[in-house]
């Protein structure tokens, strides 16, 4: 579906923002070995470029510059939103979008 008109969306400068933020797109997961609660509520975005099927068992790999700040008992805990972004595959060769 998206193989030639997403592309020709992207080139001609149409906002596809609200696409890609949907759930076509965009899939909230939760893996048994990801934690659910954390006190600290930074947001952040990683790369990953496995299938969701491959997910469980790469937290260390994918957030490995999150270290345990030790204990932090008397915090507040946030509960941890993951959504994978299932981005369509756009490559470029000798300058046209295929």
């Amino acid at each position: 579906m998206f193989e030639g008109i997403f592309l020709e969306l992207l080139e001609k400068g149409i906002s596809v923002n609200k696409l890609l933020e949907s759930d076509i797109f965009c899939h909230v997961f939760e893996v048994e070995d990801y934690p659910l609660i954390d006190p600290d509520k930074t947001y952040s975005i990683k790369p990953f470029n496995g299938s969701i099927f491959q997910l469980k068992g790469t937290y260390n790999e994918v957030f490995n510059d999150f270290v345990d700040g030790g204990s932090k008992e008397d915090s507040k805990c946030y509960k941890i939103k993951y959504t994978l972004n299932l981005l369509p595959s756009i490559t470029y060769e000798d300058g046209l979008s295929t």
